[in-house]
């Protein structure tokens, strides 16, 4: 939601997936499912939770007004919202119970750090393992789990270890201009699909306060009224029988005009969730044009192959900004599903050759072994602090000495080791003192 950025929105959601029912829960390091919530009601605005968050941290707070140590702790949860936020961290605040007596408490411990407020979402609960207040979770800018516990977990210290090693976008001044000055050189080199792609997704992602914001706008209004003079050119190659030309028109407009559907992978470390009535309006009149042109049995035809291929291009770009952030894993992913979802057509020649180059590429194969170490460093690091955290001491031995033994060189064995020293030495020890 574009506007999800500008303000703290006081919002009730009612869940409407079956994935939002607490039938299964994420795991560390994984993708979460979407939720598909309906803010304020019945009549409410539909999003995907996790689809637009991506490009931030997110901290989800889960709390309860008559637990002590939740309220307690909604200062530090304050804290690290002021210190944190404008690093690409986003603040959300979770709680079973209903919304009044939250706002009291809020109120009088002058708390407005939260940009979404969720009410009796016990879904949200169960879909992220939050099975007790207060409670923390952390997503990661591609939607994945990255860390849940209790706050007093070294909550702060893990946050800023996530924001080195993720480096959300949206706390990136210059990612953030990178990305316009790409979407600007496409539109002039009269790219407007690839450009308002790029600018609309910079858009739902900033707020009035990043100068990339207005001017992604401001960029998506240009390629809108591009794309209504080559509407026009469609039309007009359509009656001279250059079907091609037509074809590949209307498939760029109605493909890169819209919503993107969820149908593959998250978009490009954003959301592209919304558009406004001139946005749409010129798709509408692609698909108006695809129905009419549909007529001609030829062009049918090649309006079809054409719509594929200009998903698959789509799904290219992508994945080729995922390849420039060293997303090696996510964009191989995507350019084997435009492969198989996309046969036949350009995009799927060219992501077959980029796939092939992944592969190949010596020095993205060790960047790709790398980030898989540490983030096998991290995950073993986290289990054996859990076992610690409940006096089964051996079994974090064990983590421990895994972190030392299989990944040397890297700080989560320094801490490892330290870990170590400071261990009881063993489980039954432990349960005799």
């Amino acid at each position: 939601m574009r506007n999800m950025m500008r303000t703290t929105v006081l919002l009730t959601a009612l869940l409407i997936t079956t994935a939002a029912l607490g039938q299964s829960t994420a795991t560390i390091g994984k993708q979460v499912p979407d939720l598909k919530l309906k803010m304020g009601g019945e009549d409410g605005d539909e999003i995907y939770l996790f689809r637009d968050l991506q490009g931030s941290i997110g901290l989800f707070y889960f709390w309860r007004p008559s637990n002590l140590a939740s309220v307690e702790t909604l200062s530090e949860i304050k804290k690290l919202h002021d210190d944190y936020n404008k690093k690409g961290v986003r603040f959300i605040s979770v709680t079973a119970e209903k919304e009044e007596r939250m706002q009291e408490i809020l109120e009088e411990k002058n708390i407005d750090c939260f940009e979404w407020m969720f009410y009796a979402s016990k879904g949200i609960y169960g879909i992220l393992g939050a099975f007790s207040d207060p409670y923390v979770v952390l997503i990661d800018p591609r939607g994945r789990l990255a860390w849940r516990g209790v706050p007093d977990s070294r909550l702060e210290e893990r946050l800023k270890d996530l924001i080195e090693r993720t480096n959300p976008p949206l706390g990136d001044p210059e990612w953030l201009n990178r990305r316009y000055r790409q979407a600007q050189k496409l539109y002039d080199q009269a790219e407007y699909g690839r450009s308002y792609t790029i600018a609309l997704a910079l858009f739902n992602m900033t707020s009035d306060s990043h100068a990339e914001h207005g001017r992604a706008g401001a960029l998506m209004t240009r390629c809108s009224e591009s794309a209504e003079r080559l509407l026009r050119e469609a039309v007009e190659a359509e009656r001279d029988k250059k079907y091609e030309e037509a074809a590949r028109i209307v498939a760029e407009i109605a493909v890169r005009f819209k919503k993107p559907e969820k149908d593959m992978e998250e978009d490009d470390r954003g959301s592209s969730s919304s558009q406004d009535d001139n946005d749409e309006s010129i798709q509408r009149k692609a698909e108006l044009e695809i129905g009419r042109m549909n007529g001609n049995r030829e062009l049918k035809k090649l309006i079809r192959g054409a719509i594929e291929n200009a998903e698959g291009d789509r799904w290219n770009d992508i994945a080729a900004t995922l390849e420039e952030d060293e997303y090696f894993i996510d964009a191989k992913r995507i350019y084997e599903r435009v492969v198989k979802e996309y046969e036949d057509t350009d995009a799927a020649k060219e992501a077959k050759r980029r796939v092939r180059r992944i592969e190949r590429d010596k020095g993205i194969q060790a960047r790709i072994a790398e980030r898989r170490a540490t983030d096998e460093a991290h995950r073993w690091l986290d289990i054996a602090e859990r076992y610690a955290s409940i006096k089964m001491y051996d079994e974090a031995r064990e983590h421990y000495q895994k972190v030392v033994d299989n990944h040397p060189e890297t700080e989560m064995a320094e801490r490892a080791k330290q870990a170590l020293k400071d261990l009881p030495k063993t489980n039954k020890t432990a349960s005799k003192d």
